[in-house]
């Protein structure tokens, strides 16, 4: 498992696509998730459709960690600006 990560990182970092299972990073749609809680008996309140629009109905935060060949921990912090300096 590690070194398919370590090769799914090397490909991102170097531009590359990921192909086959690697290519789906969120492979859970939100029909999917209300379906999951229909058959738990839960009433979804979430339309199946919706759409997402940064910076008006949602907003991210991004946290990532690296480690380099020598061990060193790379960090990158992003975060909105409203959020500065509360990590």
């Amino acid at each position: 498992m590690p070194d398919s990560v370590e090769s799914n990182l090397i490909k991102v970092l170097n531009g590359l696509p990921l192909v086959g299972e690697e290519a789906e990073i969120c492979d859970f749609s939100l029909e999917e998730q209300n379906e999951a809680l229909e058959s738990q008996g839960i009433q979804p309140n979430v339309d199946p459709h919706y759409k997402p629009i940064v910076g008006e109905t949602v907003t991210y935060i991004v946290a990532c960690v690296i480690f380099n060949q020598h061990n060193d921990v790379l960090m990158i912090q992003e975060a909105k600006e409203s959020c500065a300096g509360k990590w």
